[in-house]
């Protein structure tokens, strides 16, 4: 299991986070969806043998709600070690 953060746009009520999350039952692959409707965020948990995160994304893109990969933030106070 994968795990993904998206951001999303135009998300004015709790209904817009129902109707997404009801993409939840429909897209083969995907485990659950969570939205949060104050950050604008979801994290979508999906088997990235059956579905990718482009597809998710273009899911909610189709019910009208513009979305794109969150950037992964970096760890604070880790850098890479080299030898």
């Amino acid at each position: 299991m994968t795990s993904q953060t998206f951001t999303i746009s135009n998300m004015t009520c709790n209904s817009c986070v129902m109707h997404i999350e009801e993409l939840e039952d429909t897209l083969p692959g995907v485990n659950k969806i969570e939205v949060n409707f104050k950050k604008h965020k979801m994290v979508a948990e999906f088997d990235e043998t059956k579905i990718t995160s482009q597809v998710i994304a273009d899911s909610v893109i189709n019910l009208g709600y513009p979305t794109v990969l969150a950037e992964t933030p970096a760890k604070k106070g880790f850098l890479p070690w080299k030898r």
